[in-house]
């Protein structure tokens, strides 16, 4: 990918120790696919409260609606805490303050834009919540998610909307 690198974010929390890094497609790049791509990696699963975590049955609503997720990907994907000093805000309020300016600068430049999330384990599980969130917030915007080993996040319904939403996952 190009060289534009920063870090998401990184936390020391009992309720979320997670990191992940956006990189930006530079010119050699982004010729062949024709559009300037955003890719945004979420690390896997590390400390044992996030072991807990995804273990967790229960389905939460994501927003108004019949799609629910599992409460553990959520409750981590959405924490903060004012006590620490990177979990101020939530990994959903970093990550979307990112591509939201990403997907703005070069947009307001001409340039046609998509976003690739991938991850590992938990991380494809945030993939997933951050590809929903993404879709509904920045519609018509070209979104993949590549997630290896991820265990399952949502129900049917969470499901049909990601694809309904253009959402295209392997």
């Amino acid at each position: 990918m190009g060289l534009e690198w920063s870090a998401l974010g990184q936390t020391w929390s009992k309720d979320s120790d997670w990191m992940g890094f956006e990189a930006v497609s530079d010119e050699e790049e982004t010729r062949p696919i024709g559009r300037r791509d955003i890719v945004v990696a979420w690390r896997g699963t590390v400390a044992p409260s996030e072991w807990y975590e995804d273990l967790q049955r229960k389905l939460e609503p994501v927003e108004e609606g019949k799609a629910k997720v599992e409460y553990g990907f959520l409750s981590i994907y959405t924490s903060k805490s004012d006590a620490t000093r990177y979990n101020k805000s939530s990994a959903s309020e970093q990550v979307m303050k990112e591509v939201k300016r990403l997907v703005k600068f070069h947009m307001t430049r001409g340039k046609q834009v998509s976003l690739t999330i991938t991850g590992d384990s938990l991380g494809g599980a945030l993939a997933l919540l951050n590809a929903y969130e993404v879709a509904t917030s920045i519609p018509n915007l070209p979104i993949s998610v590549i997630s290896f080993g991820a265990p399952r996040v949502g129900n049917i319904a969470f499901i049909d909307e990601l694809y309904q939403m253009g959402v295209k996952t392997l």
